[in-house]
């Protein structure tokens, strides 16, 4: 009924999301919440590359990540969109 692997596995997650909200409040206070904002956008990247280098490095047989498809630039555009979207939306001198 108390499964190491569940409860080690909540104690990394703990301490994953504890190290993500640590530096993203350590950021804010250091720099300012601009680039908090920005900083963040970076995460939905992170996790797409991840997937794509777990899917063609990691894995020999595909079975997990993402691969690349037609569509994948789409995605890249959007990112693309995101991240110029919040650097035209918190600019210092914007107009």
């Amino acid at each position: 009924t108390h499964s190491s692997v569940i409860q080690s596995s909540f104690v990394v997650y703990f301490f994953a999301i504890f190290l993500y909200n640590f530096f993203a409040v350590l950021v804010t206070f250091l720099l300012n919440s601009v680039w908090h904002a920005i900083l963040d956008n970076f995460r939905p990247i992170t996790v797409w590359v991840t997937d794509l280098f777990i899917f063609y490095v990691i894995t020999s047989s595909g079975d997990f990540g993402e691969p690349w498809t037609k569509w994948s630039w789409v995605q890249v555009g959007g990112m693309f969109v995101l991240l110029y979207g919040t650097g035209v939306y918190n600019a210092p001198n914007p107009g």
